[in-house]
């Protein structure tokens, strides 16, 4: 799994801004020399200059060549001269004086809405374009020095394109069931300066791909999209984070970069349902430089992940796609439900048990509970496929995967197994220092326990003991970094760092009418907090709010696994009070089933 979406760019100038001699055929140079008379100075001291247009590389499409419209501007000490029209462009001739200097300005496919006498005036006239690829040809423009003499005088106009070519795919390896469904160009500039650097004032929506061309990206094709110049610069020139070339980094400039906007929709083939749309400033790198250049070429590969979908941000907006993901739910009353996609199957009790925890590793789902009666007896269940249950007893207050173990603890042991049947234990405290919850992150198992126990491991066997700050822990879940404990009644109690430093406990930190919490998660920098009455969220473990269940739901489990978020809960009233429903951010939720079987949610686990 790729760790986000990439986007691939490279650029290669298409021959921009070429001045030369003129290059004649055998035919224009017989036509030359038959015209010497011609061209020595005539008595007004003036001579035949001969200007012949031609567009910078043959090798685009046809439509890119087009050239109508030519129109030929010569200035003298910076005052306009002559003016040359050609209507189709190819050759025509002005009488200038000779031994001096002239600058040109030519344009084709476009027209000026005024020619200005002054050369400083030109140079800087911004002429309106059409965002999209014009029916008429791009619109193009040279500008050059020449100097008369009284041999004859040939001018070659090379014309620059004033828009870019982008070259767009999709490379949909990792996500097949994606389809693109829009691609198009967004704050394209809606004019430029012809004969100098061109950026942005205005912008309006630019080219689109058509209905063939999207046909063409499905199938692994590329379809080419035209934009005007827009040259903002190097906005960001510390930057090396893609998901950091985005509109809040440049609040200045924000309105004014050209994008790429493109859509897609899940074929319903994977576990992704809905639409999504990806986002990303053109440049020439991906990073930092927001610089379209004219008559240039620039290849651009959009790569989706199944991550990167996942994760919030201007670049990608999910906020239509929600996941239907097969999960296993447990519950107190000994109830196993296996939710698989469009159906849910119930079986159960199981062993008399009241079950509490379920874990998933080495392709094997191990649940664990206490028994329903009164007796201190446990039962720890493993299975391959969430319906075949090998059963033991063991009472176990909390278990974990991690290193390639399953961890179990009791009040004063901890066991380890790598499939959950099998099991070794060793005792790691007094029977007056309880052991009460375990997780595993950062590369290392914590344990934690009353009075302020706790225990490290990298590895489940040999175990370290720490001192902590939280004296009556419940739950633990490990974050980026950090770990996250909370005691039954709310506290909470963050470790960070090698040296396992502790925080203050603090409290209040939810409403205080919360209660009967179950369990702790972790997921993509996101905290879950699953209580009787809400679903809490948190971003630092310290400021909590609700998610976007409402207050007819309750009974919360939650889980995370591979960008996705799912939680089981009930629902108040008769008709459906088992709902599952799933999440790509933790905190907006979408149901994915609703059934009507009776069951009180203790835990739930996301299916491999």
């Amino acid at each position: 799994m790729r760790a986000a979406a990439h986007i691939l760019i490279c650029n290669c100038a298409l021959l921009a801004g070429v001045y030369a001699a003129w290059s004649c055929t055998k035919a224009e140079l017989e036509s030359i020399k038959e015209n010497v008379q011609e061209n020595q100075e005539k008595p007004d001291g003036k001579v035949t200059v001969h200007f012949h247009t031609d567009v910078a590389d043959h090798d685009s499409k046809a439509s890119e060549n087009t050239v109508s419209d030519v129109t030929i501007a010569v200035y003298h000490m910076g005052l306009l001269t002559e003016i040359l029209s050609l209507e189709d462009g190819g050759s025509g001739s002005l009488e200038l004086n000779t031994g001096r200097n002239y600058t040109y300005y030519a344009w084709a496919n476009i027209r000026l809405p005024e020619i200005p006498d002054s050369e400083e005036e030109i140079k800087v006239l911004r002429l309106e374009v059409d965002p999209a690829e014009p029916a008429g040809g791009l619109p193009m423009s040279d500008s050059g020095d020449f100097r008369v003499s009284m041999g004859g005088t040939a001018v070659n106009i090379m014309f620059s394109r004033l828009y870019a070519r982008v070259n767009f795919r999709v490379d949909l390896s990792d996500i097949p069931e994606l389809e693109i469904s829009a691609v198009r160009i967004r704050q394209a500039a809606t004019s430029v300066t012809a004969f100098s650097e061109s950026a942005a004032v205005a912008t309006a929506d630019g080219d689109r791909a058509s209905l063939t061309e999207i046909s063409t990206l499905n199938s692994g094709g590329e379809v080419v999209l035209h934009v005007p110049e827009n040259c903002q610069g190097v906005l960001l020139p510390e930057n090396t984070d893609p998901w950091e070339k985005v509109p809040d980094n440049i609040p200045d400039k924000a309105g004014l970069c050209t994008y790429l906007e493109v859509e897609a929709e899940f074929s319903g083939e994977g576990e992704y349902r809905g639409n999504v749309t990806y986002r990303f400033y053109l440049g020439q790198d991906d990073t930092g430089d927001f610089n379209i250049t004219r008559n240039t070429e620039n290849t651009v590969t959009l790569i989706p992940s199944r991550e990167a979908i996942t994760r919030p941000s201007w670049k990608i907006d999910a906020g239509e796609v929600y996941a239907d993901v097969s999960a296993i739910i447990i519950s107190s009353s000994g109830t196993i439900a296996v939710k698989d996609k469009g159906t849910i199957n119930y079986f159960g009790p199981q062993a008399n048990a009241s079950w509490n925890k379920i874990v998933k590793g080495n392709g094997i789902y191990v649940i664990s509970g206490d028994y329903l009666g009164v007796s201190p007896i446990g039962y720890v269940g493993a299975s391959s496929n969430g319906y075949d249950w090998t059963i033991r007893q063991y009472l176990f207050e909390d278990i974990a995967f991690g290193a390639g173990l399953f961890v179990g603890i009791s009040k004063t042991a901890v066991y380890w197994s790598e499939n959950g049947v099998n099991w070794q234990m060793q005792r790691l405290t007094d029977e007056y220092k309880e052991l009460e919850a375990i997780t595993y992150g950062n590369g290392q198992f914590l344990i934690v326990g009353d009075s302020g126990i706790g225990f490290t491991s990298p590895n489940g066997k040999i175990w370290t003991k720490i001192s902590t700050t939280i004296l009556f822990p419940y739950f633990a879940a490990s974050g980026d970094g950090e770990f996250l404990t909370m005691s039954i009644t709310g506290y909470i109690c963050k470790c960070y760092g090698e040296d396992m430093t502790w925080d203050i406990p603090r409290d209040y930190v939810f409403d205080q009418t919360v209660s009967n919490f179950k369990s702790m998660d972790y997921g993509k920098g996101v905290y879950l907090v699953s209580g009787g009455n809400a679903l809490f969220y948190s971003k630092d473990g310290i400021n909590w709010k609700t998610t976007s269940f409402d207050d007819t739901y309750f009974d919360f489990a939650a889980d995370y696994s591979d960008g996705i978020f799912a939680a089981a809960s009930r629902r108040k009233w008769a008709d459906g009070p088992l709902v599952v429903s799933t999440s790509l951010d933790g905190i907006n939720w979408t149901d994915i089933a609703s059934f009507t079987k009776w069951i009180i949610p203790a835990d739930i686990c996301i299916m491999y």
